[in-house]
């Protein structure tokens, strides 16, 4: 900690790379989850996740470089987002490997419910904060979460 301080690095840069870490361990447990249940799911869920993440972590590196870090060590910083991610997917995978369907399901929509908890609540305070509510938006709502569902369960 203390020579990446003199490199300029400050506890903001580094908030942001926990920030993105806790992050990273939602989605392997996600994936982890989903593997148990098959490789062809957790093939897909790696791939929307690593979709999703390629740009939290190039912020997290671009406020490295912008504290004046230097390259090895973002290097480093980078490849250590593997270690949340890896090992939550690993712990998840081993947690319900053997287990019935029902517990593996569950434990899938229980992490996935999560992210959508998470969304819904982002998408409701933008909309309270952008105009009031009407029919309108509250349908819009309803049909954007419908065709999201149709085109995943399509998937």
């Amino acid at each position: 900690w203390q020579e990446s301080k003199q490199a300029g690095a400050g506890a903001g840069a580094w908030m942001v790379y926990v920030a993105v870490a806790t992050d990273l361990v939602g989605d392997g447990l996600l994936i982890g989850t989903g593997s148990a249940v098959s490789s062809q799911m957790a093939l897909i869920l790696a791939m929307g996740q690593i979709l999703a993440d390629i740009p939290e972590g190039f912020a997290t590196i671009a406020n490295f470089r912008d504290k004046a870090v230097a390259r090895a060590k973002r290097l480093l910083i980078s490849a250590s987002f593997l270690l949340p991610v890896v090992g939550a997917a690993v712990l998840a995978y081993f947690a319900l490997r053997g287990r019935s369907e029902v517990l593996k399901m569950a434990g899938l929509v229980f992490v996935a419910g999560l992210y959508l908890l998470a969304a819904m609540e982002d998408m409701m305070r933008e909309a309270h904060e952008s105009a009031e509510d009407s029919r309108w938006s509250a349908l819009s709502l309803l049909a954007g979460f419908t065709i999201f569902l149709i085109v995943s369960g399509s998937l």
